[in-house]
């Protein structure tokens, strides 16, 4: 029986589809937006799943799985808040419904900012119209279309590090407790030597794909969790239960 996998569907999963893609008789690949596949995830639709670092911190006998997530140093670029108006001037924040991750990074980081007043509201962004005081809290592809639309932008994984020095931790692989230890070896295997393809690969996603690729994958998204995302997944945590 296939294993069935469920993953964000956006562009910065590009490594690890590839190259699950490559087994169809051993995975079943679902793509959907990050709070979906926490969802198909938690509704027993799926066995395996790359799922949004909030949705995760709130999941019980569940466990992490493999040595790789979605995580930046830095600059993210597909994760920003962005207006027509400066920080100080904003009194309104619609919110991308696609991730709970990013919605609260933004409010952890506007709380530090001693920005506490602005108010939120949940919206499909897409497209969005501004009035004057509003800004829109967007994320995944959908940004590369409408980053030149707005003169003020905050990248919030730039944001996070300047906050924390820390890198930020968007997504991570999870399966429920007992998850064969094999098969998780088996799956960092994989993932590896997706992410040692990409230079390979980038030019043909470039190809299915309006946008150039190359920068992104180089500067902008880290695949590899090791001790300083972990101290980075704690350090969000913390920051959430002082939000609430």
């Amino acid at each position: 029986m296939s294993l069935r996998v469920v993953l964000v569907e956006y562009h910065n999963t590009l490594p690890f589809l590839s190259e699950l893609n490559k087994y169809p008789g051993e995975f079943k690949v679902i793509r959907k937006h990050p709070s979906a596949c926490a969802q198909w995830f938690s509704e027993g639709k799926a066995d395996l799943a790359l799922v949004p670092l909030a949705s995760f911190l709130g999941m019980e006998n569940v466990v992490r799985v493999s040595d790789y997530g979605i995580a930046t140093k830095g600059i993210v670029r597909t994760v920003k808040l962005m207006s027509h108006t400066g920080l100080e001037h904003l009194k309104k924040v619609y919110l991308d419904h696609q991730s709970e991750t990013s919605v609260r990074l933004l409010k952890i980081i506007l709380k530090k900012k001693k920005f506490s007043n602005i108010i939120f509201e949940r919206a499909e962004v897409k497209g969005l119209k501004l009035n004057e005081g509003e800004g829109v809290l967007m994320i995944g592809d959908k940004v590369f279309d409408h980053e030149k639309d707005f003169q003020f932008q905050w990248d919030l994984g730039e944001e996070w590090k300047e906050l924390t020095s820390l890198p930020f931790v968007f997504a991570v692989w999870v399966a429920r407790v007992g998850f064969d230890k094999k098969m998780e070896k088996r799956l960092n295997q994989i993932f590896k030597i997706g992410i040692d393809e990409i230079q390979r690969n980038i030019d043909n996603w470039t190809k299915l794909s309006k946008f150039d690729l190359s920068s992104y994958f180089q500067e902008n998204i880290w695949f590899e969790i090791g001790e300083n995302e972990v101290e980075a997944m704690e350090k969000y945590r913390m920051e959430l239960e002082l939000l609430e």
